[in-house]
């Protein structure tokens, strides 16, 4: 399917469009301090401690749960033994006697994915592979943690939504991703010049290879889609965090491509209405798109 749902072809009243700055970046390298007798090799994927006897493991790079029916079964903690564990790159919380801290596994996360793309009355199927360095992930995690955090105080939900464009960061990630896209676009005879076909050929991978979770509901009341992926009833999630749990709702699916039209050299931008946020993106020269058009392609 072709998706064209983008900013320039919205008119509607009560909308705020919140532009989106090129170059930001979240710190690349955090720094890391573990406790003391921990020893972690991050390169080698080790963590040891001397008499650890039981690690219990937390993969923050994995969906909190899975909701099937509306009821969430929640992925939970892995169990590890010995003093010395191995872990694949990534993030994770551990907890040994009365330690609970995060490591960082250097290396790639890999993901892939594939979806079908109606260009110009052609079908094809696409797909594209893609690793995230986990250092990037885990400096992008503590932004969102931080703001997600910082923004909720006493029960009491006060972020902004004048705020969330921050997190529309750059990385190195997404430039590589966006670089493969590029190449899948010209692959199934796309031109990259046209930058709206482009621009449309982008928002496919947010709105077609990141799934949307499933409502949970709980004590008879739902709870929000967050609830699924961060365990929590709503969560606003940066670009690489997205793109590791290959799960979004709309901010997180807003906030993405915006990031993805930055890095591909687009003003763009995060607008909202009542309840919902959606990415946008500047194209000189658009040119509406044919009613007959929208409904070939089910619109």
């Amino acid at each position: 399917m072709e998706l064209l749902a983008l900013i320039a072809a919205i008119a509607m009243a009560a909308v705020a469009i919140l532009s989106l700055g090129g170059g930001q970046t979240a710190d690349e390298h955090p720094s890391y301090d573990y406790p003391d007798g921990v020893a972690v090799d991050g390169e080698a994927g080790t963590v040891s401690m001397e008499g650890a006897g039981t690690w219990y493991v937390l993969d923050l790079t994995a969906p909190y749960g899975t909701a099937a029916d509306g009821d969430l079964e929640v992925a939970g903690w892995e169990t590890m033994h010995g003093d010395t564990i191995r872990l694949d790159p990534g993030i994770y919380t551990l907890r040994t006697g009365d330690l609970e801290f995060d490591v960082v596994i250097g290396g790639e996360i890999r993901r892939e994915a594939s979806w079908q793309y109606d260009l110009d009355g052609t079908v094809h199927t696409v797909s594209v592979a893609y690793g995230i360095d986990p250092h990037e992930l885990y400096a992008e995690y503590l932004v969102a943690e931080a703001y997600n955090g910082e923004n909720s105080v006493g029960g009491e939900d006060t972020r902004r939504f004048s705020d969330l464009p921050g997190l529309a960061t750059g990385s190195d990630t997404v430039d590589s991703l966006v670089d493969s896209l590029i190449s899948e676009f010209g692959r199934i005879g796309g031109d990259a010049g046209d930058r709206q076909a482009l621009a449309d050929f982008l928002a496919s991978f947010p709105q077609l290879a990141i799934e949307y979770p499933d409502r949970v509901y709980e004590g008879g009341s739902i709870a929000g889609e967050d609830m699924e992926i961060y365990g929590a009833d709503e969560y606003w999630a940066a670009p690489l965090q997205t793109l590791a749990m290959m799960k979004g709702d709309c901010e997180d699916t807003a906030v993405l491509p915006a990031a993805m039209y930055a890095s591909a050299g687009y003003d763009a931008a995060v607008g909202g209405t009542n309840g919902h946020v959606f990415a946008g993106v500047a194209i000189p020269g658009f040119e509406e798109v044919p009613a007959e058009r929208l409904d070939d392609l089910g619109y």
